[in-house]
């Protein structure tokens, strides 16, 4: 398997593997139920629109493909960059994001009859046959994105520091900013808006969105931190560190509400479920599952010989999607903590 992503749904499941075909599963029993046509190259970052209706491929060389779940077909073909490290719709799948390893960000409208790139440009400058497609501008660059909880905005972090505030209806940008901090390797945002989190050489700095130069650093004492997210309702923030130390944070005042002790980690990922009821933390040793509220550990998902690396939870919540360090995923049970299913390569 080549790349994986999740409906938002949580039914289904698609795999871009190495024969350049994308297979799409049913998340229950694991059979194949559609089959993305092929192409050149392994599709190596794949996305699900939020309907779960459109499939969005890149493999190596330039080729990001927009497809049908239900009818199989293609329905274009955007010539992007070399090589893409993530691709993302927007809340209403009229836009696709991508970001380049060269830092730079494109995007495109997805509308299937005329397909084009969005840019601050008249668009009548732009051709709008199917497989057409730019870059919006070298001035959008980030490996790291999070986006504002009703979409209309995202923040792109690049790792030297450079901080773009993008509205993703127009692809104009709100602000562009270097921070002082290089080695820029975390990034969230505030469900309104208001406030970015990044982190730098194991320090979380809360900024305000609209003069991120300055900001307040999180009081995480000697701990470094390595992963950071905001709860989908606002008000708390969820910090991890290397030690495997979990923290909840009020983000108003910054104050400690809750701490919580896993396993030391090397691929730190946190993340919050929709309602803020469950938190999931990735550790070498496997995956913790929280509740944010009080602290408790609920379970532990731990198979033996790997390192946890990534976790997501479906959009309600019913699943949880694990990634580890020998290419495998694993789906679970967040009320139970058990292992349903298991992708591994082919």
């Amino acid at each position: 398997v080549a790349g994986v992503a999740i409906s938002p749904r949580g039914g289904q499941i698609a795999a871009g593997e190495t024969d350049g075909v994308i297979r799409v599963r049913d998340g229950v029993t694991e059979r194949t139920v559609r089959r993305l046509g092929r192409q050149r190259g392994n599709p190596e970052v794949l996305a699900f629109s939020a309907d779960g209706r459109r499939v969005a491929s890149a493999a190596p060389g330039g080729a990001v493909r927009l497809w049908d779940v239900a009818s199989q077909n293609e329905l274009a073909t955007f010539v992007g960059p070399q090589t893409v490290r993530e691709l993302r719709f927007d809340s209403s799948g009229s836009r696709l994001l991508a970001f380049a390893a060269d830092g730079a960000a494109w995007v495109w409208s997805t509308g299937l009859d005329s397909p084009r790139p969005i840019s601050d440009r008249d668009p009548g400058d732009w051709s709008t046959d199917r497989d057409a497609s730019w870059p919006i501008s070298d001035q959008y660059r980030g490996e790291m994105i999070a986006c504002t909880a009703d979409g209309s905005r995202a923040v792109l972090l690049a790792p030297d520091g450079d901080l773009s505030t993008v509205d993703q209806a127009s692809g104009l940008m709100y602000d562009r900013t270097t921070l002082a901090e290089p080695n820029q390797s975390g990034l969230a945002v505030s469900p309104d808006g208001r406030h970015i989190v990044t982190v730098a050489d194991g320090k979380a700095v809360i900024r305000d969105a609209v003069a991120p130069m300055v900001g307040t650093s999180i009081p995480a004492g000697s701990t470094s931190v390595v992963a950071v997210a905001y709860a989908p309702s606002g008000g708390r923030l969820a910090t991890l560190s290397g030690s495997g130390e979990v923290v909840i944070w009020l983000d108003s005042t910054l104050t400690p509400l809750i701490r919580m002790e896993g396993g030391p980690t090397h691929h730190g990922d946190v993340v919050f479920t929709r309602d803020g009821s469950r938190l999931a933390t990735t550790h070498d040793d496997g995956v913790r599952l929280w509740d944010p509220s009080t602290g408790r550990l609920l379970h532990v998902i731990q198979p033996a010989g790997v390192e946890a690396w990534s976790v997501a939870f479906a959009r309600d919540g019913d699943a949880l999607a694990t990634g580890w360090s020998d290419g495998t995923i694993r789906l679970a049970d967040p009320g139970t903590g058990e292992v349903q299913h298991l992708l591994a390569p082919d």
